[in-house]
């Protein structure tokens, strides 16, 4: 054998086979070990170590709402029912009426009476959530929540008298979606 055909043995031993071999090691040696293996890594800010975020991960689970009920004690921690939702900007409120009746119509006296739903939307950024286990993106709000929460100051005009339908349970319903609209 000459010398060029050993060189060229040697090379191609260098660039084909050693590499291969080289992977192999260094992917067996990952696999057989539990911790990663430590690469030098230079990195701004602290170290995550996996204790650390599985702990950041554990504490993120335990603050998670489980239900609706928990999710409504964590939004009102800290609510402020005087404060309007945007105090930089006026909060848009739309209006919904649903005639059902109108009746008791007096024409000597201009007079008349009128049963109705009456509807009502806005968006309160401050009561935006992560929707429960990923699904859930609207949730009802307890009765007494009309206590808590800030709610918009509708009236009619002219109007002479004006009441809730009586019933033994309060005739409200109120929605909170995942976006923070309420209606």
């Amino acid at each position: 054998m000459n010398l060029i055909s050993i060189t060229h043995y040697i090379l191609l031993f260098y660039i084909c086979v050693l590499p291969s071999l080289l992977a192999t090691d260094i992917s067996k040696s990952e696999q057989d070990s539990e911790q990663p293996i430590k690469r030098d890594v230079k990195m701004k800010g602290p170290r995550i170590t996996s204790q650390r975020r599985r702990k950041e991960y554990e504490e993120k689970k335990r603050r998670q709402p489980k239900d609706a009920v928990d999710l409504t004690y964590q939004l009102m921690a800290g609510y402020k029912k005087q404060e309007p939702p945007l105090k930089a900007f006026p909060t848009e409120v739309r209006l919904g009426i649903y005639v059902v009746s109108f009746y008791s119509v007096s024409e000597s006296t201009m007079d008349y009476s009128v049963s109705m739903y009456l509807r009502q939307n806005w968006r309160d950024p401050r009561l935006v959530y992560e929707p429960l286990d990923g699904k859930i993106t609207s949730i009802r709000l307890h009765d007494d929540s009309w206590d808590k929460l800030w709610m918009p100051d509708v009236f009619f005009r002219n109007e002479k008298r004006a009441s809730y339908h009586e019933i033994t349970v309060a005739n409200r319903l109120l929605r909170l979606n995942a976006t923070g609209f309420l209606w």
